[in-house]
């Protein structure tokens, strides 16, 4: 029986920010997911985390920065 060896390597961040819009009832208390996409793949959908419970991200006109630590996929 042969068995492969898959190894998931997590040697890029990525530094991500995200803008909340100003518009009336802007912001969220949902999950909040992306997916990279670029000439060398992509990632799976990756969720970004609230804070601790005196963070509150995505409200409106905020800034939320991340870094995200996963796969190369090339040039986004």
């Amino acid at each position: 029986m042969n068995k492969t060896l898959v190894i998931f390597s997590t040697d890029t961040s990525y530094h991500l920010a995200v803008k909340t819009g100003e518009m009336a009832l802007a912001g969220t208390d949902a999950n909040v997911f992306f997916q990279l996409i670029g000439d060398e793949g992509e990632t799976e959908k990756i969720q970004l985390r609230q804070g601790g419970k005196a963070e509150k991200r995505f409200e409106k006109g905020r800034v939320d920065k991340f870094i995200v630590e996963t796969v190369d996929v090339g040039k986004v």
